[in-house]
């Protein structure tokens, strides 16, 4: 125990030398908080975030109805507000949100059944409705939203039991509805929706305990289901993450656990409700993938949140996620101690 408490020391030694941070708990500091902009307009029950390549963070209010962006340097702006585009198309329950290349930010608006663009210079346009592609596939609860580097814009309907794509130049395509594959299974409550690097859309199904993955080709594959890996199950599929390298993660809130799908084949739980080993993970919901081809999933039931790796033999090998300086401190500390926890739990 003393030899793994070392350990850690050391990695989070490492981290705070390359990574400058100012208070007095360190690399933790609070971006935004309920007075929002602080201009009158709030941010209240926030969900959706989103972060671009500058820095910038998107944050949705699901209850104040509206979404902001946080520049590195603090500065706060309300993008979009209950009036949506200010021309009888409001915004209600603003849920997803997702940045594009050009800056342009997308917002889902669950209550009110619809999808808005925000382009850097501020104008905001409704994209999709109730109405779905208007030609009798609606849209109803969209809750998710992603973007491709071509300014697609994907956007699921939790309660329409579909999903659409919406291209720049406005042209709307239903792409996978409640039949699934059309082989028997089928897409019940879709939640997530994301993007690998080839264009390939990956939707999670909670009632379905499922997700599918669509090519650009638009050949559909439900890629997990309820039986999971073949010996733990899967309950309520929510999050879904895609790393770099095409692997997925998806989670089973009700089962209370986490499955890696490589991108060469192969399903493996890789977190259960036993979290760390120390901390439990109950309720997993969310999932986000970063850069070094692991993810970080949330616990709603357990208020945390942990970050996994891409299990051996499954999919690439994990990697210690520190930078050339950290690695060399902990050799120089620990010498050949291995590191071999696959779930670890985030700090703070």
């Amino acid at each position: 125990m003393a030899t793994r408490d070392l350990a850690r020391g050391v990695a989070w030694l490492a981290l705070l030398l390359v990574v400058p941070v100012a208070g007095a708990r360190a690399g933790i500091v609070e971006i935004i908080d309920a007075t929002g902009d602080g201009a009158g307009n709030v941010l209240d029950d926030p969900r959706g975030v989103a972060v671009d390549s500058a820095g910038n963070v998107y944050l949705t209010g699901d209850l104040s109805d509206n979404a902001f962006r946080i520049t590195p340097s603090g500065t706060i702006a309300e993008l979009i507000d209950a009036t949506g585009d200010g021309a009888g198309n409001p915004l209600d329950i603003a849920r997803g949100v997702a940045v594009g290349a050009d800056g342009s930010v997308y917002v889902v608006g669950a209550g009110s059944d619809n999808g808005f663009r925000v382009t850097p210079g501020g104008t905001i346009t409704e994209i999709i409705d109730a109405t779905g592609d208007g030609g009798g596939n609606p849209l109803d609860g969209p809750k998710g939203v992603a973007v491709d580097p071509a300014g697609d814009v994907y956007i699921v309907g939790q309660d329409s039991h579909n999903a659409f794509r919406i291209t720049p130049s406005g042209t709307i395509t239903e792409i996978i509805d409640e039949t699934g594959d059309g082989a028997g299974n089928a897409l019940f409550f879709p939640l997530g929706v994301v993007l690998d690097a080839t264009g390939n859309v990956y939707i999670s199904g909670a009632s379905g305990d499922n997700a599918f993955r669509i090519t650009t080709a638009g050949t559909i594959t439900e890629i997990i289901d309820a039986t999971g890996d073949g010996t733990n199950s899967l309950d309520q599929a929510l999050g879904i993450a895609v790393t770099a390298s095409g692997d997925v993660f998806v989670t089973g809130t009700w089962t209370d656990n986490v499955f890696h799908i490589a991108a060469a084949g192969g399903i493996l739980q890789v977190a259960d409700a036993s979290g760390d080993g120390s901390s439990p993970l109950d309720a997993p919901r969310y999932a986000a993938a970063l850069p070094d081809g692991s993810v970080v999933v949330t616990g709603q039931a357990s208020d945390n949140a942990f970050r996994i790796d891409a299990p051996v033999g499954v999919g690439p090998t994990p990697r210690l996620r520190l930078s050339l300086l950290g690695l060399t401190l902990c050799a120089l500390a620990l010498g050949a101690l291995s590191f071999t926890r696959r779930v670890e739990k985030l700090p703070g």
